[in-house]
């Protein structure tokens, strides 16, 4: 009768494998749904169920397809049942006096046939509020950004296609395949290694030879992941049990599977991972909305080849960058999409730089470029080093070092930033506070 808050991803794969496996339900999830909901789960589960056995008692020869998105609007789940080959359905009249038992404990609204597109069976939006307790109450600074040094995957590498193409997106890690007798003898000698199991013919949770593997791989203290290009009924609940930090489902862009990573190797994630769920991409979308993508401006009329290699070197390292040639072009790229470094040309003028620093609160922001040198003369600047407006200027040509040392110099920038305007606050509310008491006593004393 009351509301609760649920791991949406995880009620849905487990809704997904409950259901019957003749049915050949395919789930798709959009990226607009968060982790975690406050709404009634029986009851919603009832309600899908009771929808997609109706889709197959009309339509038995066709595959269904359940879509979920959500509102931010209006608050509410929008799901629809509909046809995976993308024909025609038949419906079912008396569908809407099963909806309407639950409209009142759910706050359910249903879509007329008008509404639908033939290839939709039914459609309801459900009013469900996004749930921040388990994921704000993460703390994950963004120095703490990192990828393992090594990743070790289990499985058959000719099964996967779809793995393989993944790391040729992602030329900034160095993996490793083994198999699952292979790996049952592997020594972890780097700590700073992550561990992925691929299931498929080789790999099954519940065969013994893959519970002895993980078994050797956690007493090592490897974080583990689990893709699944197919996934089982109950095989997030098995993995929780087992020791799994991670789970993802197939397809999955470079971009969230890098993030994924970051927030696997994070110690204090992983411990939360028995109470809150796996981490999952859709937990990364509501947790690091903005790591990994950095934004650079270069406004200059003419084009500069050692510009060209700093953005080919950002992207080597992993990070997704977007590029823009205009202000106009950079602040609407700015307002579109949170990024987790601003990077300029160190030839922008002071008025745009106090612009940029307003709108991106509290975002580091870098300059790059040559050195530019007042004085005729004067010995050339650091690499990296402290400009004005608390800008960290990073000298070209750069290497990797030298950009991990600006962002973490810029992080440190921001941090005394935030500190002193803290302090400075709380230095004035000291003088006013004890301006008070000299009037309080002046007034007593008259």
């Amino acid at each position: 009768t009351n509301r609760i808050e649920f791991n949406l991803f995880q009620f849905l794969t487990d809704l997904q494998g409950s259901l019957d496996s003749q049915l050949g339900i395919r789930l798709n999830i959009e990226k607009t749904c968060p982790s975690f909901v406050f709404g009634y789960p029986t009851h919603l589960r009832q309600l899908i169920k009771g929808v997609v056995q109706g889709f197959k008692e009309c339509n038995p020869a066709k595959k269904v397809q359940l879509d979920v998105g959500y509102d931010t609007q209006k608050k509410g789940l929008n799901i629809s049942v509909v046809s995976f080959e993308s024909a025609d359905v038949t419906r079912n009249p008396s569908l809407g006096l099963f909806l309407l038992h639950y409209n009142p404990i759910m706050a359910l609204h249903s879509f007329s046939e008008n509404e639908l597109s033939p290839n939709e069976f039914s459609r309801v939006f459900v009013s469900v509020a996004a749930a921040k307790t388990q994921t704000g109450s993460i703390d994950f600074k963004l120095s703490s950004r990192e990828l393992p040094d090594k990743l070790v995957l289990i499985g058959d590498k000719a099964e996967h296609p779809e793995v393989n193409e993944l790391f040729l997106a992602s030329p900034a890690l160095t993996i490793e395949w083994y198999s699952i007798n292979q790996i049952k003898d592997f020594r972890f000698i780097a700590q700073n290694t992550c561990a992925m199991f691929v299931t498929g013919s080789q790999i099954n949770l519940k065969n013994k030879t893959t519970q002895k593997a993980i078994s050797h791989i956690r007493s090592y203290k490897v974080p583990m992941m689990l893709a699944s290009s197919s996934p089982r009924r109950g095989e997030t609940i098995t993995a929780l049990r087992l020791g799994f930090s991670s789970y993802l489902t197939f397809p999955i862009d470079h971009n969230e599977f890098n993030k994924l990573l970051m927030l696997t190797m994070n110690k204090s994630l992983r411990e939360r991972t028995q109470s809150t769920g796996l981490l999952t991409k859709h937990t990364v979308r509501d947790l690091l909305p903005s790591v990994g993508n950095v934004l650079i401006g270069e406004f200059s009329e003419q084009s500069d080849s050692s510009a060209s290699s700093f953005l080919k070197l950002l992207q080597e390292m992993g990070y997704n960058v977007s590029l823009a040639n205009h202000v106009h072009t950079f602040f609407e790229l700015l307002h579109k999409r949170n990024y987790e470094y601003i990077i300029c040309s160190n030839a922008i003028s002071s008025g745009l730089k106090r612009r940029i620093q307003v709108s991106t609160k509290g975002t580091p922001c870098l300059l790059f470029g040559p050195p530019i040198n007042s004085e005729l003369g004067k010995h050339p600047e650091p690499k990296t080093q402290l400009s004005s407006q608390n800008w960290i200027n990073i000298e070209l040509p750069a290497n990797d070092e030298t950009i991990k040392t600006a962002f973490s110099d810029a992080l440190n920038s921001l941090a005394a930033r935030v500190e002193g305007r803290t302090a400075a606050t709380e230095t004035k509310d000291d003088s006013e506070a004890e301006k008070s008491a000299n009037l309080g006593q002046l007034d007593a004393a008259s």
